[in-house]
């Protein structure tokens, strides 16, 4: 039963909604897989899944319960954890719970941080109206482990923290915390409720109470070995309960302790599935415009959460790109894609330089955020770059001579080529389409061939240029012949010689 709030728990209870409202997580969301599916049981007897630590339990399932992670009530994802209390429940006593046991514990009662989690009432439940999942804390009183007569659940319900014990919202998430502030009530295994209920978080952290005749006394050294979240029992109707819970969050402050925040997903299978549009080679600095990748759900059945199709390359840079549907998609459903059409330009250099990138890969990585299928997550196409390099050839001058530029091109395999003459300062020169330039050597001084380079169709669009250079060598002028040198003797006797034969001719007498 709803006990009424005075004014001053009215004020503590706003107090702590402001500060859920404001207060900033240090725990990043970890998304949680299993136990994927619904554990039910028409049975009065209670049915659960084996005890393990560390791990989500389906636990306490009996009378038409329910609970499993399912995608009926989708929350931050593609799926929660699933609640139900339906037929028959003779009795009223339909229960269903996810328990959750750290091996390391939460750590002590004094110590406990966040505490928070988002629960969902389906409007068809019959329950009375201000249930809702409660929040359990499953605590040791003494904090010893060999003792097992003191365990028991620190119980959070909406019902004793608001005045008047409201119906709750239905067909919507509704978030809640438990803070110092919050109302607990105190249930012992074997001894049954303590019915007290105005004891806050903070009372039974300091022990600062007289417990119950029968019931254990809490403390700061209280060990928290456990948290469970479930419906039932004594909720009657058909349904009396559909709903969810999601995004469970517990932080401790004792040093080694767990902490944990959970978000209950199906496990998807994006893959990344084509990359069509892209040559196998370009040229230097070559830009292609719609290549397009794609990514598909392949799973069955699960949606995917936060889907996503990612494109990197070794090669350059992506332009342009444009993804639909826009990436993340929030739920992409089983054989649904993204297709994402973008430009890939490559980031070698154009025009007779030496690059040193001959290839480099396109790749498209498929995620979500629960992606259980690795060897499909990703696709890659690799691109070879041709390349076109400058040379010079020293070449006899006054000659035809012939120069393979082929030799010196960078000329990746599997592919064939074709050269084209652009231009020449040289007399008469051509290329031969396998790139053997003909050329007429000047007698002096040096001539350029320009041309270009290109894969053969369907890739006529890698391209490259460069220049071959011919020099005329000495060797080659016509008629080369050794030329005498003279020492500084032999150049003094020849000036002393021209001096007198210059000296003979002012000398001779005019004839007559």
């Amino acid at each position: 039963m709803a006990n009424p709030l005075s004014k001053t728990r009215r004020a503590d209870w706003m107090a702590t909604l402001a500060l859920v409202l404001f207060a900033s997580p240090a725990l990043a969301q970890t998304p949680v897989t299993q136990p994927a599916g619904l554990l039910t049981n028409p049975n009065p007897t209670l049915l659960s899944d084996p005890n393990a630590a560390d791990t989500w339990l389906r636990r306490n399932v009996r009378s038409g319960g329910a609970v499993g992670i399912d995608p009926t009530y989708p929350r931050a994802g593609n799926a929660s954890m699933f609640m139900e209390l339906g037929a028959p429940n003779a009795g009223n006593i339909g229960k269903a719970d996810a328990e959750y046991y750290p091996t390391a514990s939460f750590g002590r009662l004094a110590d406990l941080g966040t505490i928070s989690y988002e629960w969902y009432r389906d409007a068809a439940s019959q329950a009375s109206a201000w249930l809702h999942p409660a929040y359990r804390l499953v605590v040791d009183a003494d904090g010893n482990p060999l003792t097992t007569n003191d365990i028991g659940y620190l119980i959070f319900e909406r019902c004793y923290n608001v005045p008047g014990c409201p119906a709750v919202p239905t067909n919507t998430w509704v978030a809640d915390s438990i803070t110092s502030s919050t109302i607990l009530w105190w249930f012992q295994i074997g001894v049954g409720a303590e019915t007290v209920y105005t004891r806050t978080l903070a009372t039974y952290q300091s022990g600062a109470y007289t417990p119950s005749p029968g019931f254990a006394q809490l403390g700061p050294n209280s060990r928290v070995i456990g948290i469970s979240l479930g419906v039932g029992s004594g909720w009657g109707g058909t349904p009396a309960f559909r709903g969810a819970v999601d995004l469970v969050r517990i932080t401790s402050n004792t040093p080694g302790a767990a902490s944990i925040f959970h978000n209950f997903e199906l496990a998807s299978d994006m893959a990344a599935v084509s990359i069509t549009g892209l040559p196998g080679i370009l040229g230097p600095g070559q830009s292609v415009s719609g290549v397009t990748a794609t990514c598909t759900n392949v799973h069955p059945s699960a949606a995917a959460a936060n889907a996503d199709c990612a494109i990197s390359t070794t090669l350059g840079t992506i332009s342009a790109l444009s993804c639909a549907p826009p990436t993340p998609v929030m739920l992409l459903n089983p054989g649904q894609s993204i297709v994402c059409i973008f430009t890939l330009t490559d980031n070698n250099t154009p025009g007779g330089g030496s690059n040193t990138l001959s290839a480099g890969t396109l790749t498209v990585t498929a995620a979500a955020l629960v992606n259980d299928n690795p060897a499909n997550d990703q696709t890659s196409q690799n691109v070879a770059v041709l390349d076109a390099v400058d040379e010079t050839a020293p070449l006899p001058g006054n000659t035809t001579q012939t120069v393979n530029v082929a030799t010196n091109d960078g000329q990746p395999t599997g592919f064939t080529y074709n050269y084209t003459l652009l231009g020449s300062t040289c007399p008469s020169a051509s290329i031969s389409t396998a790139g053997v330039v003909t050329v007429n050597v000047p007698i002096i001084g040096s001539c350029t061939v320009n041309y270009r380079l290109c894969a053969d169709p369907p890739n006529q669009a890698a391209c490259d240029t460069a220049t071959l250079t011919v020099i005329a060598s000495p060797s080659g002028l016509p008629d080369a012949r050794a030329i005498p040198t003279l020492g500084v003797i032999g150049l003094a006797a020849l000036a002393a010689l021209i001096a007198f034969i210059g000296l003979r001719a002012r000398r001779r007498p005019a004839a007559s």
